[in-house]
This record gives structure tokens, C-alpha cells and sequence, in this order.
């Protein structure tokens, strides 16, 4: 909605970045959030990918930022 109040024109090829940025950005800070609180999951919900070793806390991170530069970009 602020893309048409902005004025901007509103194409399918404009809406479609701005809904992938927008999902980049969301789904990297899910990936982020997660990767932060390994140390509660561990205690709390050690089933959880990155506490039960599905997923290494690194690689989530760096997954994570990715996606949040892509977001950015």
C-alpha cells in the first residue's frame, strides 16, 4: 500500500520485487531469530533444527543474512 501511496508506479514486474524483497526480508529474520536463540532452544525446545544438530547455527546464519541482503538489494 505505501508503494501506490508513495505514487509509484504499480506494475506486475515492480510488485513482484517488492513482494520478494519483502519475503526475503521476513523469512531472513526468521532465520536470523532462530539462529540467536539457540541457547533458549537448547533448553527449552531441544528438538528444534539447530539444537538437535539438523542444521548447523553457522550455516543458518549465513543463510540468513543472505537472504536479507537479497532482500535489501
Amino acid at each position: 500500500m505505501a508503494f501506490c501511496l508513495a505514487g509509484a508506479h504499480l506494475s506486475l514486474h515492480n510488485l513482484a520485487y517488492l513482494l520478494l524483497a519483502g519475503s526475503c526480508l521476513y523469512v531472513g529474520g526468521c532465520y536470523l531469530g532462530d539462529a540467536k536463540d539457540v541457547a533458549f532452544d537448547a533448553k527449552n525446545k531441544p528438538t528444534r533444527p539447530i539444537p538437535s544438530g539438523v542444521l548447523r547455527a553457522s550455516t543458518v546464519w549465513v543463510i540468513g543474512g543472505l537472504l536479507m541482503l537479497t532482500g535489501l538489494a
